[in-house]
């Protein structure tokens, strides 16, 4: 007996509402190269963030600390952070991402069966552990703890989050075919919003939701699972939240049995937004005798309500779909490594558009950064950093399609960008170094000559010295007292002789100027 909503009647069936989106990107002029695909997403104003608050949590640390810091602990050596340290500092994560080692200090290790040189020459070791200790996204002053009024689980992470979300929105626009999907952050330690996902890859972590493009993975739009105050995490609120902006344009959101729901389906109905979804058995407002009736191998059955048709497929085992755009008895022919068999048209299509999450995350696993932290906020920013590499690699190889140009993977995205951020930092770093201030004129040029080329000669003897000696300039003008800015004017100048010289520049140096004159000797190499 047929449920009374429901029957087997395709009279006008199905209904498809034009299609009134825009798919395509929205990019600046004169984007065109990796690293300015990358800088969409890790913006200059982004980095101001950073170093803003970096600074502020540094300076509140270092407070209460007071004197019991000890003389060389990152309390007592830190100085502020600046723009293009936190650029360097990004360009050293992604080269993490690259190149996996045991430990962060492996970076920095000289031992020849570890050794690489690209971290030392961006920023020495010690440098960026205390950038990575103090590093800080929001204002703390604000921050209300769990139990108070005005707690926000996100807040630590606000700022980058919702600027993210919005720049994943504004940059581009998603084909018709969209799937929403849950992804993992990894995480085990204590956290109050942490959850078990038996079926994905990283069992414990932090749960994000995630509308993705069909064919190409991009995230047009998230939202992380951390039960904010006043916000619905039922699986229908959920996907309504994240189509909003995609509504009445005659999108096609395709969604697994988690989230699919006769509810679901009838309001995108509405919205002019069709839906194709597994669906459990279950569900309320199921037609119960398509559940119940029992099929042959390969057989279909289904029922129709307006616009949503419920379809039964049996396979190995029964498979139930609900969908707003498929014929039901329209068939494919599927052919496998072994077998070919006939399938529905709505069951094939929504195995080829449902895997828009798994695509992003299979492209995110290749080169995560993925270290240890105490703090779970740091291990979210850090995925969302790796997110944002991804999506700067999706957007370049659309942008080169439409040029016909040529397209990355994403190890060649990520060196590509890399090498042209680190270029662009050491680059910002000899500006700021010829531009000394504060009576710091002695300590601008000794940098300088630290990065020219020069040629050591013997000194040539003099009337008064068969062999000559003078004094080096780099040492005579490095030699500072413990802790005092490197930007300061030099004092305790040291005296150290040599027999060389660069004659086009006329400076006596040493061949190798002693490391004690720096604060570290990982300063040298600046």
């Amino acid at each position: 007996m047929l449920d009374q909503e429901w029957s087997e009647n395709l009279d006008c069936y199905p209904f498809v509402p034009p299609f009134t989106g825009e798919p395509g990107l929205h990019i600046p002029d004169g984007v065109d190269t990796p690293y300015d695909f990358l800088r969409l997403f890790i913006t200059d104003d982004m980095l101001l963030t950073l170093k803003r608050e970096t600074n502020r949590y540094a300076a509140k640390q270092i407070e209460a600390v007071g004197n019991a810091a000890a003389p060389f602990s990152i309390y007592s050596l830190w100085k502020p952070v600046t723009l293009n340290e936190m650029r360097g500092f990004f360009v050293i994560l992604l080269h993490m991402s690259l190149l996996d080692k045991p430990r962060l200090s492996d970076y920095w290790n000289t031992s020849p069966i570890v050794m690489s040189q690209f971290a030392g020459n961006i920023m020495g070791r010690d440098r960026f552990m205390q950038i990575l200790s103090f590093l800080h996204i929001s204002d703390d002053t604000n921050y209300r703890p769990y139990g108070e009024p005005g707690h926000h689980p996100l807040a630590k992470l606000e700022p980058v989050y919702s600027t993210l979300r919005a720049t994943f929105q504004s940059l581009y626009t998603p084909e018709r075919k969209v799937s929403i999907d849950e992804a993992v952050c990894p995480w085990r330690g204590r956290l109050r919003f942490r959850v078990y996902m038996k079926d994905k890859p990283h069992k414990w972590g932090i749960k994000l939701y995630e509308l993705c493009e069909s064919s190409s993975g991009y995230v047009y739009d998230f939202e992380v699972y951390a039960g904010i105050p006043g916000l619905s995490n039922r699986p229908v609120d959920v996907c309504k939240r994240l189509m909003t902006p995609l509504l009445h344009k005659g999108y096609v959101l395709f969604t697994d049995n988690y989230y699919t729901c006769p509810e679901l389906v009838d309001d995108l109905a509405a919205d002019d937004t069709m839906c194709v979804g597994t669906v459990r058995a279950n569900r309320v407002g199921m037609p119960k005798d398509l559940v119940n009736m029992n099929l042959a191998t390969g057989e279909v059955s289904f029922r129709r309500r307006q616009q949503v048709v419920a379809l039964k497929w049996q396979d190995k085992k029964p498979v139930h779909l609900l969908t707003t755009v498929h014929d039901p008895r329209r068939y494919v022919t599927v052919t496998t490594r072994t077998t070919t068999k006939d399938k529905p048209e709505a069951i094939q299509d929504y195995v080829l558009n449902m895997s828009g999450v798994d695509r992003s995350d299979q492209l995110m696993a290749y080169n995560p950064f993925r270290r240890r932290s105490v703090k779970w906020w740091k291990k979210l920013f850090f995925h969302l950093f790796t997110m944002c590499s991804v999506q700067a690699q999706i957007l370049h190889n659309k942008s080169m399609r439409a040029r016909q140009g040529k397209t990355m993977n994403l190890v060649e995205f990520l060196i590509s960008a890399g090498n042209a951020m680190a270029e662009d930092y050491v680059a910002k770093r000899l500006q700021d170094r010829a531009q000394p201030n504060n009576g710091a004129q002695a300590e601008a040029v000794s940098l300088n000559r630290l990065t020219a080329r020069h040629f050591p000669k013997w000194l040539p003897p003099t009337p008064q010295k068969e062999h000559p000696f003078r004094v080096c300039f780099v040492c005579s003008a490095r030699k500072r007292k413990a802790g005092q800015p490197l930007g300061a004017a030099p004092t305790n100048r040291q005296r150290k002789e040599t027999q060389f010289w660069c004659e086009p520049c006329g400076k006596a140096l040493c061949p190798a100027p002693c490391f004690e004159i720096f604060h570290t000797k990982k300063d040298y190499l600046l």
